[in-house]
C-alpha cells in the first residue's frame, strides 16, 4: 500500500492530518490523524515533520498491506507516537553528547620559523 497525503484541517490547537491508502485495483481507504499542537511543541516535532510522522505511524500498523487503523475514525497521536518518532533524534544527541572532545596535538613553531626572532626576546624594549 502507498500513502498519499491529502492535506489537512486545523481547528482549535488540533491539526488533522488527511492521507489516502493506495492499493492497485482496490477502492483508497482514507486516513486521517489528529495531533494536538501542544504535543507537538513539547517533542520538539515541527509541523513539517508532522506528515512524515502520520506515515511512519501507518506502516509501523501495515500488516499484509493494509494498515490496521480504522479508516472511519481519527487516529489521535499521543506520546507514545512522539517518542517512537524521536528515539532516533534523541538517541544521536546523546551520542554527542557522551563524545569525548577531540585534542589536538600541535608542535610549537621552531624558533627559526619566528621572523622577528623568537618570541621571548621580539618583545624587550
Amino acid at each position: 500500500m502507498q500513502f498519499s497525503y491529502r492535506g489537512f484541517e486545523q481547528h482549535d490547537g488540533i491539526r488533522k492530518f488527511k492521507f489516502a491508502g493506495v492499493v492497485e485495483k482496490e477502492p483508497q481507504h482514507l486516513f486521517c490523524f489528529a495531533v494536538d499542537l501542544k504535543l507537538l511543541t513539547e517533542h520538539r516535532v515541527s509541523l513539517q515533520e508532522t506528515p512524515a510522522l502520520c506515515v511512519q505511524v501507518l506502516m509501523r500498523a501495515a500488516k499484509d498491506g493494509v494498515p490496521q487503523i480504522d479508516t472511519t475514525l481519527d487516529y489521535r497521536l499521543g506520546p507514545d507516537d512522539m517518542l517512537a518518532f524521536t528515539a532516533p533524534r534523541r538517541a544521536l544527541a546523546l551520542a554527542h553528547q557522551n563524545r569525548k572532545p577531540t585534542r589536538l596535538n600541535r608542535p610549537k613553531p621552531s624558533p627559526a620559523s619566528q621572523v622577528f626572532g623568537s618570541p621571548a626576546t621580539a618583545f624587550q624594549p
